[in-house]
């Protein structure tokens, strides 16, 4: 399936209802654009999956995905709005195909901005750094708290999405749930899935809890502190995998890494990571109760001495979003400033604030790399 069939199918199921205005992601299970709707004037994006049915019970699977994101009504999650089939693809051995309609979140993801640290050899300050695993969280415990409990099963940067409501802060939403499950003792086999970089020893043995996911976000907490992986798992196999080679290993503390990263939260990252789900916090609520009185007892800040510009704010907004890099730019220089980026974190209703700057080079290199990696 190449572009041109997508746009085909897209436009002759839906009768010309949408237009593709980008393609996002291709990979050998899914298609994912960017579409417009024609009559509302909207953005939305759509996901093909390229597996065909070939039985009820695949479509029940699939669409697991879809069920499962229209009962999670929250900030922090994604949106699913439609879902269906596209029926009898292709012309020698029509398959029926899969679709879901999402909400587009157009600050791109995890993956790409850290990436953006990483490629510039820079650190992403620990306040926010913080702010972001905070922001996880909130989704997280939303999951994990629910009357059944749900396990995400594939957290990763790439299913983290970034986004601006409309008082310009960033909001985290999670997507994806292709690999969720419920925690339950209902009579079926865990849906096996995810990326093995993220994925807790217990995974390999078909064993999913809501710790599964805390690890999985130790991992991101700890790249984000580090620009590194705890563990190198790329280099052992996955029979090595199985046996649990990779976490033979001493895990160095982010510290060793990162000189402004405290023991206290060495402790609280070396705990999301620990080999036994059982001596992780035991959800990403216990997570985020750790990482309140983390931020209560070493992030009390005097806002008056914060640097609160939107004018930089639209510089990111003109190069991350609308590909307009030298305008970007412009905006910097004119500004004539030494610390540029700022970005408010409110912490509960007390309104206390954190935040982080960037020198305008560093800046400038960031925005140039996300600019040119699209």
């Amino acid at each position: 399936m190449d572009s041109g069939d997508v746009e085909n199918i897209i436009d002759e199921f839906f009768q010309g209802k949408y237009k593709v205005e980008k393609f996002l992601l291709s990979s050998s299970f899914s298609e994912i654009c960017l579409i417009k709707h024609v009559f509302l004037d909207d953005l939305q994006v759509i996901k093909i999956i390229k597996k065909p049915l070939t039985s009820s019970s695949d479509l029940n699977l699939i669409l697991y995905e879809a069920r499962m994101a229209c009962q999670l009504k929250h900030e922090n999650i994604i949106d699913i709005y439609d879902a269906g089939i596209i029926p009898s693809y292709g012309d020698d051995n029509p398959v029926d195909l899969v679709y879901f309609i999402m909400e587009y979140v157009p600050g791109g993801d995890l993956k790409k901005y850290m990436l953006s640290f990483i490629n510039s050899n820079i650190l992403i300050p620990v306040s926010w750094a913080l702010f972001l695993v905070q922001h996880i969280s909130f989704g997280l415990s939303y999951l994990h708290l629910s009357d059944m409990p749900i396990v995400h099963g594939d957290i990763k940067p790439s299913n983290i999405l970034l986004s601006f409501n409309s008082q310009e802060r960033i909001v985290i939403k999670l997507s994806d749930f292709g690999f969720s499950r419920k925690i339950s003792s209902a009579p079926y086999g865990p849906v096996i899935g995810g990326t093995k970089q993220f994925m807790a020893r217990e995974c390999f043995n078909n064993e999913f809890y809501p710790a599964t996911d805390v690890y999985a976000l130790g991992v991101i907490f700890y790249i984000l502190l580090t620009n590194h992986f705890p563990y190198d798992v790329d280099r052992y196999t996955l029979v090595e995998i199985i046996e649990g080679k990779p976490w033979r290993n001493t895990l160095i503390p982010p510290s060793d890494y990162n000189e402004d990263v405290s023991s206290d939260l060495d402790n609280i990252v070396m705990k999301c990571l620990a080999v036994n789900h059982q001596d992780r916090y035991l959800n990403a609520n216990e997570l985020l109760n750790a990482i309140e009185i983390y931020l209560d007892e070493n992030f009390q800040y005097d806002k008056e001495t914060f640097i609160y510009n939107n004018t930089i704010k639209k510089a990111f907004r003109l190069a991350l979003y609308e590909d307009k890099f030298d305008e970007a730019i412009e905006i910097l220089k004119d500004s004539n400033m030494v610390n540029v980026l700022e970005e408010v974190m409110l912490v509960g209703d007390n309104q206390d604030y954190a935040s982080q700057t960037i020198k305008i080079e560093n800046l400038s290199q960031i925005i140039k790399f996300n600019t040119k990696s699209d």
